[in-house]
């Protein structure tokens, strides 16, 4: 930290500092070292950033990237070195990458591209100049997750105003001083929302701070928990991705207390951590050697080996312990190869002997905490080449399930097994996942079938995987697209009209771009064009403003009687629910309940011969052509 004077004054002999702590979505860790947003780039940019693992990376944990402006990144009494410290000790992350704001600057896909979560912090190496927060604020408004730290809501050596944007920040730069600190309060702490609990967790009485910054709270924020003297320490906004964070976390002081490294890891986490339960095959059979696994089988063949990789991933938020129920075809043996916690899963058998043999399911607990990821290896049962077994060597075109979804069930405390209902059965999963699928296809034109899966053996124009595994058709029998919208016709709701988007409105399986009352899954409704007074003479045509309606609610010759000298407004239409005739029907747009013979709502009967107008017609009276 540099500990030249940035403004005349001093508190506790140090100058004020910033700190900002900002967490967002990301996938990879190596975008920066290309030099990507950097002024220089390059080695220079190579050597700002270094990468840091637990000894026990959890599998599927986030990727945390440190990002420093104006704060010393080697190891100090106040370095960013030390939140990297603290977050590798925590154990949840699966790397800690630091990286040196002043060299490398990146942009919001930057960030985006390579981490799942970013602290960034600030301090006053940089005498007295201001951290350009645009990026960080872009993050936050489509939803990453920030954390705001002090010295951060300075308003000289602090992030500049787009962080500070009505909805982000949940706490405001007040002036450019540091406040004092002190002891956490922690018997004070709010217990909602849900997210301040886990903030506080593991946080213990008499934890303390160094430094905090002069704050307010923001519109909208709730704040979680103050200092004993009742300056806010910790905060979140309305929308839970931006938590204030109103102590500086690069104090190798405060990160010597236990309860001090909770608080902060803790509040990275509630912004960065991301629920997953899916399931992934990560290696297989690799028949055309293209260096990928092989996602289709050719019927009547066996891939050599028969054997597949896949995971399972579970990390869940509150959400009771579970046990993850994985069921295998039992045409395959499984042995489960690695699994975090260690022995959290079992690979039961159709034997008995849960040893993976002819394998009916795979079982994991969770216990609410952490992650629970299990490596597996599916490998065909009986591959003696007799042909008996049609999962290692399938007789027909189709889906090949390799094994079907898993499913979270809550447990029961006192049983260790799945709560069971009234009846004794188990009550629904709570989560589901994908199943993993290959497809099955014949070599229909000679030269092979392709076994990425991309291939289109029937040439209807999709994909061989994809028709099978995704639509749930015949991969080798030409599926028809009659509306070219990208939906094949079995699977469209509207077969002869486009609609790629298959919006459905009320749910009656006929998409709204084809359905006459797309607001009625009954059909109960007749919904026609609005007739035009003018198709019957000139004396009965509506204004341009008069909208579909031809019809006035009151005239001098009676109701739904219209003149030229006379047109209709917009509000004189029907009145509410009027009566339809027989033959009557609701304008377009509208409903007619043909149940009950009244317009919905304040919908207008249009009928062509609404009775007034048709007998001036017929009588050559008033209301006939001509008239006025």
């Amino acid at each position: 930290m540099n500990t030249n004077t940035l403004f005349s004054v001093k508190i506790s002999g140090r100058c004020f500092v910033l700190a900002l702590a900002l967490i967002f979505s990301f996938s990879s860790v190596n975008v920066f070292a290309q030099g990507a947003g950097t002024p220089g780039g390059g080695e220079e940019a190579a050597e700002a950033i270094q990468s840091f693992a637990p000894q026990l990376a959890p599998a599927g944990g986030p990727h945390v990237g440190v990002l420093a402006y104006c704060t010393d990144t080697a190891p100090g009494i106040f370095s960013a070195q030390n939140t990297v410290d603290t977050l590798v000790a925590d154990g949840r992350f699966t790397t800690v990458t630091l990286i040196d704001g002043d060299v490398v600057s990146p942009t919001a896909q930057d960030l985006a591209d390579a981490f799942d979560c970013v602290i960034a912090m600030t301090d006053g190496r940089c005498d007295g100049a201001s951290s350009d927060s645009t990026a960080l604020a872009g993050y936050a408004s489509a939803g990453g997750g920030v954390v705001l730290a002090t010295f951060g809501y300075s308003t000289q050596i602090g992030f500049t105003a787009p962080i500070f944007a009505a909805g982000l920040s949940p706490f405001q730069q007040v002036n450019i001083f540091n406040a004092a600190a002190g002891v956490i309060d922690v018997a004070g702490a709010a217990a909602a929302p849900q997210a301040c609990v886990d903030m506080m967790s593991g946080v213990a009485a008499g934890v303390s701070s160094e430094f905090a910054g002069e704050v307010s709270l923001s519109a909208g924020a709730s704040l979680c928990a103050e200092y004993t003297n009742t300056r806010d320490l910790l905060a979140i906004n309305a929308a839970g991705n931006v938590v204030g964070l109103n102590t500086f976390p690069g104090s190798q002081a405060d990160n010597g207390q236990a309860s001090y490294r909770n608080l902060v890891s803790n509040s990275v986490f509630e912004v960065c951590f991301t629920p997953v339960f899916d399931k992934e095959i990560v290696d297989g059979p690799d028949v055309n050697t293209d260096d990928e696994f092989d996602l289709a089988v050719e019927v009547g063949q066996q891939p050599p080996p028969a054997m597949y990789d896949f995971k399972i991933n579970y990390r869940q938020r509150d959400l009771p312990p579970v046990l993850i129920e994985d069921t295998v075809p039992a045409e395959w043996d499984v042995e489960l190869t690695d699994m975090t916690p260690p022995d959290s899963c079992m690979a039961a058998g159709a034997n008995g002997k849960d040893n993976g043999k002819s394998a009916t399911h795979i079982d994991c607990l969770w216990d609410g905490e952490g992650m629970v990821t299990v490596l597996a290896t599916a490998r065909c049962h009986g591959t003696n080449g007799k042909g008996k077994n049609t999962k290692c060597r399938p007789t027909s075109c189709g889906a090949l399930y390799l094994n079907n979804g898993a499913a979270a069930y809550e447990l029961d405390p006192d049983t260790g097994e799945p709560v069971l209902d009234d009846d004794g059965n188990r009550l629904p999963p709570l989560l589901e996942t994908n199943a993993l699928c290959l497809v099955a296809v014949k070599d229909l034109n000679g030269d092979g079938i392709d076994y990425t899966g991309n291939g289109d053996e029937d040439g209807d124009g999709f994909a061989d995987w994809t028709e099978a595994c995704f639509w749930g058709n015949d991969p080798c029998e030409f599926t028809e697209d009659s509306d070219e919208d990208g939906i094949p016709d079995p699977n469209d709701n509207c077969v002869d009209t486009p609609n790629p988007d298959q919006l459905d409105t009320d749910g009656d399986g006929i998409g709204d771009a084809c359905d006459v009352c797309p607001n009625d899954p009954d059909q109960n409704c007749i919904c026609e064009v609005a007739f035009s007074c003018g198709d019957f003479a000139a004396d009965f045509e509506c204004s341009p403003g008069a909208g579909s309606s031809c019809f006035c609610a009151a005239s001098a010759d009676g109701p739904n009687v219209c003149h030229t000298s006379q047109a209709c407004a917009d509000t004189e239409l029907c009145a509410s629910k009027a009566e339809c005739g027989p033959d009557e029907a609701c304008l377009i747009d509208t409903c007619c309940n043909s149940g009950a013979g009244t317009c919905l709502n304040a919908n207008v009967c249009n009928d062509p011969l609404a009775p007034a107008a048709a007998a001036a017609i017929a009588e050559g009276g008033p209301n006939s052509a001509g008239s006025n």
